[in-house]
């Protein structure tokens, strides 16, 4: 299983959303190139960033903060937030984007979806944010009434070679994850590839969804706050 250490970018710096509102953030680095060099220097292979300002206005908004990392870095990056149109996608491709995560669109435009899996098959990851097991989309500004397991299924029938789960309610909110709905994904979902995030604090979170055979566990805020060491759960997942 991989450790994949989180960096979540608002109007340029590294930030912390605190209880989902996008005015209130927890700044904890204003220079993202560096905390991705922090990253890798620690044994990361792969960075998850979120573009927040992208996810509430609905197109890319840090492609030159990203483009530097890749340059910079040996890391393989993966984005996701304001990716909805095929324009978007392929900007992050150009950019040397390893994944690019589709959520608003998987629910809003499925076939759009469909077409970008068929053009550019494993670099198409699907974002799943789920709010009391609802489709969350639009920088989890909106829910939608359909089921996060019914937009799982579909996009797996579309050929979705990746998924990420989140539980919007343990994102950031250090409680663990939501163990139960993520079973029930991996059930559903066999063997499709499926990452976890949100809601880990602990080394035995990382213990737990290893053993749950998951591919990847995306780690944002307890890597911030100190309470876990990148490079020890990098240790444990292997």
């Amino acid at each position: 299983m991989e450790i994949i250490p989180a960096i979540d970018l608002r109007e340029g710096v590294c930030v912390r959303l605190i209880d989902e509102d996008e005015c209130k953030k927890d700044i904890y680095s204003d220079e993202p190139i560096k905390q991705a060099k922090i990253l890798e220097k620690a044994g990361a292979k792969t960075i998850h960033i979120t573009d927040l300002d992208a996810a509430f206005v609905g197109i890319p908004c840090h492609l030159d903060v990203i483009r530097q990392i890749i340059a910079e870095t040996n890391l393989s990056v993966q984005v996701s937030g304001g990716i909805r149109t095929m324009e978007s996608l392929d900007q992050m491709i150009k950019i040397g984007v390893e994944r690019v995560v589709l959520t608003t669109a998987a629910v809003r435009n499925p076939q759009m979806v469909e077409d970008a899996i068929k053009n550019f098959g494993d670099h198409i990851v699907i974002g799943l944010d789920s709010h009391d097991g609802f489709a969350a989309i639009e920088g989890f500004e909106s829910i939608f009434e359909k089921k996060i397991n019914d937009v799982a299924s579909d996009m797996k029938k579309r050929g979705a070679q990746r998924m990420i789960y989140t539980d919007l309610r343990r994102d950031g909110s250090l409680k663990g994850p939501n163990y139960q709905a993520l079973r029930e994904l991996s059930l559903l979902l066999q063997d499709t590839p499926l990452i976890a995030s949100g809601g880990i604090f602990s080394l035995d979170c990382i213990r737990n969804l290893k053993a749950m055979n998951l591919e990847a566990v995306i780690v944002g805020k307890a890597i911030y706050l100190g309470l876990l060491d990148l490079s020890e759960m990098i240790k444990i997942a292997q």
